[in-house]
């Protein structure tokens, strides 16, 4: 995961940019996504991967009313502009290597 540590704080969470990978690969990692414009996310998850779990969140990391979320299975995700993906272990005892703690996220085509 190229973002750790900036990226386990909303404060440094990366500006999200058409497609970018992370990765779970510490007991309690948590990473941040902020989006400066509304997109559609697709996620996509490796099928021998560690169950990762990701909602909307807003500047406080409060989770946004209505977005759908949490989600734990690949799939579009609405995120607006001003908002944040938070990405976790589904099981908060879980990582595992970036082979098995990856995750990607891409611009849902249209």
């Amino acid at each position: 995961d190229t973002h750790e540590p900036g990226n386990d704080t909303l404060v440094g969470a990366p500006v999200f940019n058409l497609a970018d990978s992370g990765a779970i690969e510490t007991v309690g990692d948590v990473d941040y996504w902020y989006f400066d414009k509304t997109t559609t996310v697709h996620l996509d998850l490796p099928p021998v991967g560690i169950p990762i779990e990701v909602e909307v969140v807003d500047a406080s990391g409060k989770p946004v009313p209505g977005s759908g979320g949490p989600f734990t299975d690949e799939g579009p995700i609405f995120v607006m502009q001003g908002e944040y993906l938070r990405v976790w272990a589904l099981n908060e005892w879980q990582a595992a290597s970036s082979a098995r703690s990856v995750y990607y996220l891409s611009v849902e085509a249209p």
